[in-house]
């Protein structure tokens, strides 16, 4: 679990490093902020949807799944407007030489935003794990594992 937990912190340090670049990039365009938000909130709902898909679900699961997805919506977009805009604060802050006290603040802001995130995923999750069977809580498991295997490749290539 420790070793789960340190992959899911160093992934999010490399993705908000990341995003605070593209921020940088997009915080001379205001009026593209909020487009950009209602697409991270999109993409939250569709990665949810593409992440359950091949456990063969039934109808009443995918309404069921919907139904999750329907509750958390404005959850994730909220998440998704809190990440974005410490992104953007974040953004600003390297782009513009800030002191390391300022910058520690911004990141402390993106690394919040993301923990929040993490949890309402989390939340999410369990909701889902309740709908399936134990043949599809298999799977997802593994799914799960894998993808916590990819990850932990790409950190160790990082390192080399």
């Amino acid at each position: 679990m420790k070793r789960h937990m340190k992959v899911i912190l160093a992934a999010a340090a490399a993705i908000l490093l990341l995003a605070a670049v593209v921020a940088s990039a997009n915080a001379q365009n205001p009026g593209r902020r909020a487009q950009v938000q209602q697409q991270a909130a999109g993409r939250a709902m569709f990665r949810a949807g593409i992440f359950l898909r091949g456990l063969d679900l039934t109808e009443a699961q995918r309404e069921q799944v919907k139904g999750v997805l329907e509750s958390h919506k404005a959850e994730m977009q909220a998440s998704a407007k809190e990440q974005a805009q410490a992104r953007r604060v974040l953004g600003r802050a390297l782009a513009d030489g800030a002191s390391e006290a300022a910058l520690k603040a911004a990141f402390d802001q993106a690394t919040n935003a993301e923990w929040n995130a993490i949890q309402l995923r989390s939340r999410m999750l369990s909701e889902f794990k309740q709908i399936l069977t134990a043949e599809q809580l298999a799977r997802l498991q593994e799914r799960l594992q894998k993808v916590d295997g990819r990850i932990q490749n790409l950190l160790e290539r990082k390192r080399k």
